[in-house]
């Protein structure tokens, strides 16, 4: 199975100002067997991203917490609120077996004039215990425009 999509979202702040934001993301990705994999490329717009709540408070950059559908996000690094960003990724995974799944993923981006790098690397083991019952290890070196920080996250999930 093959996936291909383009999503693009623009927001006028208001008439005064003349602020436009803007979010494009285009994506191809397929599933051959046992793997699984997406390339993902998204630009934001000179004033910032499309996000719906980008625009909450007095400045662009404000806080945010809804995403609209062309913003991309990884796991620590997406386009949301980020002005003049450019990336790529790709999200790779194996079904090692029916219950033991790896994913790798990798972004690389540059934001601002001044270009500055962004990058995530993500690791991921995922594990099907049951029906029910499955929990994953996910660990994350990031560089946020000269901040790097590195990010672990354990989870099991049970659902009724």
């Amino acid at each position: 199975m093959v996936k291909v999509g383009a999503e693009y979202t623009e927001v006028e702040l208001d008439a005064a100002s003349a602020l436009e934001f803007s979010t494009a993301k285009a994506y191809v990705g397929a599933s051959v067997g046992i793997v699984s994999a997406t390339l993902s490329y998204a630009k934001t717009g000179d004033n910032g991203s499309g996000s719906i709540d980008s625009f909450a408070g007095s400045s662009a950059t404000s806080n945010f917490s809804t995403e609209t559908p062309s913003e991309f996000l990884l796991w620590n690094v997406g386009t949301a609120g980020r002005d003049d960003f450019d990336m790529v990724a790709i999200d790779a995974s194996v079904a090692v077996t029916p219950s033991i799944s790896l994913r790798a993923a990798y972004l690389d981006g540059e934001q601002g004039t001044a270009d500055l790098d962004v990058t995530e690397a993500l690791g991921q083991i995922s594990y099907k215990v049951s029906k029910n019952l499955t929990t994953y290890v996910r660990y994350a070196d990031v560089e946020d425009q000269g901040s790097d920080y590195t990010r672990g996250r354990v989870e099991a999930r049970y659902t009724f």
